[in-house]
């Protein structure tokens, strides 16, 4: 899960994943606690950012799948 968020340009810093016991009603509130804490520091997710250049990515594609088919002598007429 890490990578993958690495790959969509999150900070695994953002993610963390803890077993509590439902028992453990003070260990959820200084975990919970911690990562406010440092999300705050963090600061905003850029997801914006990365969605502008996955779309840019996305509109390369057709046209790469297009010549590969077709071949640019053919997609030049289309």
């Amino acid at each position: 899960l890490k990578r993958m968020l690495h790959s969509l340009g999150i900070d695994d810093e953002r993610f963390r994943l803890e077993w509590i016991s439902a028992s453990e009603g003070e260990k959820v509130k200084t975990v919970i606690n911690d990562m406010v804490d440092k999300l705050k520091a963090l600061g905003p997710l850029s997801i914006p950012n990365q969605i502008n250049i996955l779309n840019e990515e996305l509109k390369e594609i057709p046209e790469e799948l297009a010549e590969s088919f077709i071949g640019k002598e053919e997609l030049s007429h289309v």
